[in-house]
Parts: C-alpha cells; sequence; structure tokens
C-alpha cells in the first residue's frame, strides 16, 4: 500500500474502483495533455506556513495542471484560478495536511492563469497564501466547433459531458482520417471548453462519480476508470480466452489512452460465457457494478427457419447478460434476458440482419440493450432492449448466481398496459427521483410514419410512471406523462435514427441528446448532433432553454450521451 500523505484521493467506489488499497491512494484528476507551460513552475513564499507552490501540466489536454501545495504544518487548501475575468473556484481540501496534489480543471484555452491558494488551519483561519502561474494551450484541431443557438438564463448550471464520436469524412479510407478519434468534451455554463479526453477506441456512458473518478466505456468494450487527470487508475474486461479479439493486454502504441490504462482486471462468470462489457457500467449502492455483456445461444434448424425463412446461413443469438461484478473481477449475478424473454415469440426486427455494430452472418444481434440501470425502490434491474422496442424489469433477487424472474416489459409485446404511444428503438433509460422513468425513444419505424410522407419518422424525450404496487400484476400500469418533440428549422420533425439521451437535471429541466441525426435528412445531408434542454409544461414539451448544434458538412459527428454535473469536484476530498 502506498503511504498517505493526506494528498487528496479519488475514493473510488467498490462497484467500478479499485481494491481499498490503490482506493486509499490515487490522486483526482481528469483526462488531459499539457498547455503551453511543458514543465512545472515554482513560486515559493516564506509567508506563513506556506513552503512551495508548484504546477505541473497535464500531460493528456492544454487545459488542466495538477498543483502541488507544501506547508510547513499541516493546513487545508482553498485554491482559484483566474484570468480574464474567469474564474474557476475549486473546493477546500476535506484532509489537513502539509503536502496537497490538487488538479486544477475547468479552465478556457489559451488563458494566462494566476492560481492563488489559501493554506488553512485548524481554527479556519489563514496563516499562509502564495500564488503560481499556468498558461492553456489552444484546442486541437480534432475539437470539433460547437454553435450555440439558445442560451437562457434557466439554463441548469453546471458542466456538461458530451461523447463525440466523428464520422467518415470525404477522401479517407477507414482508420486514416487524422481526425478520427472520439472525444469527451466539457462546457462550463457559458458555453466554453474546459477540458477534453480523445481516444483512439470508442469511449461511451462516461460519469463522474460521486467519489470523484471518471467512469466510462472503452475500447474493446470495457470498463475504465480514470482521475480527474486522466491517469487510469482501473479497467476490467472479459477474459481474452472467451473473446480472443478482446486482448486487453495489448494497446496501439498510438492510442495515448491505451498507454494509460492499468493491467485489466477480467470479469468471469462460471456459469456463463461473457463476450464484452458494452453500452453501460452502472455504479451500484452496494459498491459493485451493473454492466451489460453478451452471450451466445444456438437455435434449432426449425427454429431458424421461422424466424428468418430462406436464411442460408446457420446462426447463433446474440443475447443480452446484465452482470453484477465486483472491484476484483467476481461475478455474483447475471440475468440473461434469454432466460425471462421468449425469442420466438419476441424475436425484435433486427435478427435477420447479417451485419451491424456486433451481427454478423453467424452471430445476430437480438435485443441490442443500450442501458442497464438499478431501482432501488423496486429492488429491480431495467434495462432498454433497442431492437425488440422493450423496457425490461427484471427482480434483483436475493441469491447469487443467474436470476430468471421478469416483472413486467413495457412497450412491443408488453406485459402490462401502456397509456401512451409504445417506444422505437429507445436508448438510456434513466430513474427519476419520483420513481418515473425518462427516456430516448429514436423512434425507428414508429407505426404510422415513414421517410419521405407526410407523416415522417420523428424521436423525442418520454417519461413513463409504472405502477406495479398492486400484489395483482393484472392491476399494473403504464402512464406516458410527458413527451418532448423539436422540429428542424425546416419545420421536419427531429429524427436521430441511433444514439441518444435524456437526463433530468437538478431543477428539473430535461437536457435532451438527439445523438444520431443521420445523413441524408431534411436539415443537413451530414451526420450531426442536437442537444437542447427543455422546461417541462404540462405533458408536452416545454419551453427551449438551450439549443447546442455539433457537426457539420466537413466535420460530420454524432453523439452517444451528454450528462450534466454542478461541479468537476466530487468525493470526500473535497468539502
Amino acid at each position: 500500500m502506498l503511504k498517505n500523505t493526506g494528498i487528496p484521493h479519488a475514493g473510488l467506489r467498490k462497484a467500478v474502483a479499485l481494491t481499498a488499497a490503490l482506493t486509499a491512494s490515487a490522486t483526482l484528476g481528469l483526462a488531459c495533455s499539457s498547455g503551453e507551460d511543458d514543465g512545472a513552475s515554482d513560486e515559493s513564499t516564506e509567508e506563513g506556513a506556506l513552503v512551495s507552490i508548484t504546477q505541473e501540466p497535464s500531460t493528456h489536454n492544454v487545459l488542466s495542471t495538477m498543483v502541488t501545495v507544501e506547508a510547513d504544518e499541516d493546513v487545508q487548501v482553498d485554491l482559484s484560478a483566474t484570468a480574464d475575468g474567469h474564474e474557476v473556484d475549486i473546493p477546500r481540501t476535506s484532509a489537513s495536511a502539509t503536502t496537497h496534489e490538487i488538479p486544477v480543471v475547468g479552465l478556457r484555452a489559451e488563458k494566462d492563469y494566476d492560481i492563488h491558494a489559501e493554506l488553512v488551519d485548524a481554527d479556519g483561519d489563514v496563516v499562509g497564501d502564495g500564488d503560481v502561474d499556468f498558461t492553456t494551450g489552444a484546442l486541437p484541431e480534432l475539437i470539433p466547433e460547437f454553435d450555440e443557438r439558445v442560451a437562457t438564463d434557466d439554463r441548469a448550471p453546471g458542466y456538461t459531458f458530451v461523447e463525440i464520436t466523428p464520422s467518415p469524412r470525404e477522401g479517407f479510407e477507414d482508420g486514416e482520417d487524422p481526425l478520427d478519434d472520439q472525444h469527451v468534451v466539457v462546457l462550463d455554463s457559458e458555453g466554453e471548453v474546459v477540458w477534453y479526453y480523445s481516444s483512439k477506441g470508442s469511449v461511451g456512458d462516461v460519469r463522474l462519480t460521486d467519489r470523484g473518478t471518471i467512469q466510462s466505456i472503452d475500447f474493446p468494450f470495457a470498463v475504465r476508470e480514470t482521475d480527474l487527470l486522466g491517469n487510469g487508475v482501473g479497467y476490467w474486461g472479459v477474459e481474452p480466452e472467451v473473446m480472443p479479439w478482446m486482448d486487453l493486454s495489448e494497446a496501439s502504441g498510438e492510442d495515448d489512452a491505451a498507454q494509460d490504462r492499468p493491467e485489466a482486471t477480467p470479469v468471469h462468470a462460471d456459469w456463463v460465457d461473457l463476450r464484452s462489457l458494452h453500452h453501460e457500467a452502472y455504479p451500484m449502492p452496494n459498491g459493485n457494478t451493473l454492466a451489460l455483456s453478451i452471450t451466445l445461444h444456438e437455435l434449432s434448424p426449425e427454429q431458424r427457419q421461422t424466424l428468418c425463412p430462406g436464411d442460408p446461413e446457420p446462426f447463433w443469438v446474440i443475447s443480452d447478460v446484465v452482470v453484477e461484478y465486483t472491484p476484483e473481477g467476481e461475478v455474483l449475478k447475471t440475468w440473461d434476458l434469454w432466460d425471462m424473454i421468449d425469442v420466438m415469440a419476441t424475436p425484435g426486427e433486427e435478427m435477420c440482419a447479417t451485419s451491424g455494430q456486433i451481427a454478423t452472418e453467424m452471430e445476430r444481434d437480438w435485443g441490442h440493450a443500450n442501458s442497464v440501470i438499478y431501482d432501488e425502490e423496486r429492488d429491480a434491474i431495467i434495462v432498454s432492449t433497442r431492437h425488440t422496442s422493450q423496457i425490461v424489469a427484471m427482480e434483483y433477487g436475493s441469491e447469487g448466481g443467474p436470476q430468471d424472474a421478469l416483472l413486467w416489459t413495457i412497450g412491443t409485446d408488453g406485459t402490462i398496459p401502456l397509456d401512451g404511444d409504445v417506444p422505437r428503438y429507445q436508448h438510456a433509460v434513466e430513474l427519476d427521483d419520483d420513481g418515473s422513468l425518462m427516456f430516448y425513444d429514436n423512434g425507428n419505424r414508429r407505426e404510422g410514419t415513414a421517410p419521405g410522407t407526410d407523416n415522417p419518422p420523428y424521436s423525442r424525450a418520454a417519461r413513463f410512471v409504472v405502477d406495479d404496487s398492486s400484489d395483482d400484476p393484472a392491476e399494473w400500469t403504464a402512464t406516458q406523462t410527458w413527451e418532448d418533440r423539436r422540429d428542424e428549422t425546416s419545420g421536419n420533425p427531429v429524427f436521430a435514427a441511433f444514439l441518444g439521451d435524456a437526463d433530468v437535471l437538478e431543477n428539473g429541466n430535461v437536457l435532451i441528446d438527439h445523438g444520431g441525426i443521420p445523413q441524408p435528412n431534411p436539415e443537413d445531408d451530414f451526420n450531426r448532433c442536437m442537444i437542447v434542454e427543455v422546461t417541462p409544461d404540462g405533458d408536452e414539451s416545454g419551453e427551449l432553454q438551450w439549443d447546442l448544434r455539433i457537426g457539420t458538412a466537413e466535420r460530420p459527428v454524432t453523439c452517444y450521451r451528454t450528462d450534466r454535473v454542478p461541479s468537476l469536484y466530487a468525493g470526500p476530498d473535497w468539502e
């Protein structure tokens, strides 16, 4: 175990972090690379308790730096960074110590910041102070432009994480575009870029944990944990012998993210072959992680012909499996949708597709789950399955091992009636504080709609309230209580055929990510995303508070999810 010096550390959630030993010593930070200051600078003073204050630019982005404060007595530290009227206040460190390493994040590009430190003793008195300079660099070309069209004072304050995937540009073969890195970009309340992280592989479901670390789904379909400066502190994936192409021990020399991966912790279950960790990793209240995986199931020749008449190829069915695992990679429980939903009765609409994100001629993508959450009030696991257009609730269960108790389904072939519009190819089901379900409804193949007609397809954010409180399941109901639809400037409805997210913010507004507006579309002939924030009014839509567009013909992009947090500093290391 590393010596505990009192330096603020990222207390990793047991569910998604490291062992207790690593947790006790990891330093907070976000993913970044160095600014114009390419080395540490030192501004020492002999006033009061301060011995020295230095800074070392991040190796992951040009907007962040690590500040080290040395004192001659145990103190807490307040930091602020000021440049040209822009100020970032870092919360006071919770620990008193003689040495503090503090990540400074949330700064804007190409600015000269004065970073000021105040040292506070046990009585709350300032016993010393000092300053150090830090100059941020220019944003790299790989960061796309952000077109902020609406921004009112009624937006929820905070920092917005946007997960961006460049689409192929004309003139480049696959993998040859120098701007094809996937990015996480953070915007402050004024729409300025204040943090970013780039990866050659996929990066999705990025979240700031309440212990101050950054967790994401990472290439090749695993779970990655970093500190606030982007330094890897945890990595979890399925074992290579189960899926050889996912050998986590190998990393591309061109991939800065891969170079920072810690040694992978294998996630293994004795009773099912897990083949990936994908789409979402949800931190459980018990300290474990709830994630999505997949496994294969065999069909008889008669079943294959019933599902895909005339298909000459024998094929397996890819089934989604929810996995609960510990920080050490031990799988405690699994929920295989194959055991709860009849594939012959609900085959979905992509079973016969022989290509796609994971589908092949030999392996067919049945449900394509894209989100998983735990509902503590119901003690239930809730999953969104895209290709079957269902929201599925399963009992958490009191025993370990494989689980097979279905509570209900909403949507196609739903087990409880829905008073509202049936979701289609939906994404990102979230649980609101009042127990309702908020999600993004993409609307693919929605009944009564078709491209090029008077009723074109549309996407929406929607809220469902589920009443399953009765002891009699026949009395359970689901009710749509709100939706938000948007029109393009052309008057056509916004339609994102893939990706998307909808989150309820702290002030009650809803942040909606129309993440995959495809080409061709009525508005523009390129892939792009539209992120809006609305104040719900009654049972539909509401006042628009923020409208952000990303993607141009020259730089087409899509956006997997968005998330807003009140601060980039979270967890027990800060007061």
